[in-house]
C-alpha cells in the first residue's frame, strides 16, 4: 500500500522549495527511525514509491508513518 495523497503532497512541496523535514519510518519489529533531511526528489522503481534525500539517500514510502515540517 502507498502513502496517502495528502502525505505525498507534502513531501512534494517539500521537494519544490527545499524544505528540511522530519520523517519517521516504521521499520522492522515495530521498531521506528526518525531522519531529518530536505526531500530532493520523489520516484517510482518497480511499483514501489521512494524519497530521496539531497544527501542522495533513498527510503520507501510505503515505511513513511509521519511527516513533519522543520522551521
Amino acid at each position: 500500500m502507498g502513502i496517502s495523497f495528502a502525505n505525498y503532497d507534502q513531501l512534494e512541496l517539500a521537494a519544490m522549495h527545499r524544505k528540511t523535514v522530519e520523517l519517521t519510518f516504521q521499520v522492522k519489529s515495530n521498531q521506528t527511525v526518525k531522519i531529518v533531511c530536505v526531500v530532493a526528489d520523489l520516484k517510482t522503481r518497480e511499483g514501489k514509491e521512494f524519497v530521496i534525500t539531497e544527501d542522495k539517500n533513498e527510503y520507501e514510502l510505503r515505511e513513511l508513518i509521519s511527516i513533519k515540517t522543520k522551521k
